[in-house]
């Protein structure tokens, strides 16, 4: 269940609000596609899987629960606008891994505080 959510929350949120978020393919014909100021200093048409990740500000193992327990519009409302997704390179993504933060959000995170504070509190950059 989690993936099939997942895969068609990115598709449908992912396309209403950057135009397509799925893969590093469909970013780099994508402008409109955020990315870490580090990804754009590679050209869009040299990313692949080797130096760049697509990566979710939130994760989604933190994401699915609040979804999974919205019961208004207005939760769904609050996930809608803290879902934010980007290209980041491979050394930014390892920042994450080595702050503990891949799959978490920093400690005493709540969905009213930045859904960007992850990437925030490692330092990455994001042009939106």
């Amino acid at each position: 269940m989690s993936k099939a959510l997942r895969d068609n929350w990115d598709r449908r949120i992912g396309e209403l609000k950057y135009g397509g978020v799925w893969s590093i393919y469909m970013a780099k014909s994508n402008t409109r596609h955020p990315a870490s100021r580090a990804a754009l200093k590679i050209p869009r048409k040299d990313w692949n899987g080797k130096n760049v990740t697509v990566e979710h500000a939130i994760p989604f193992k933190v994401f699915y629960p609040a979804f999974m327990h919205a019961e208004t519009t207005s939760d769904l409302r609050i996930l809608i606008d803290a879902y934010h997704v980007a290209v980041v390179t491979r050394v930014e993504d390892k920042r994450l891994r080595d702050a503990g933060l891949n799959q978490e959000m920093p400690p005493g995170w709540t969905w009213d505080d930045d859904p960007l504070a992850r990437w925030k509190a490692v330092g990455i950059r994001v042009e939106f």
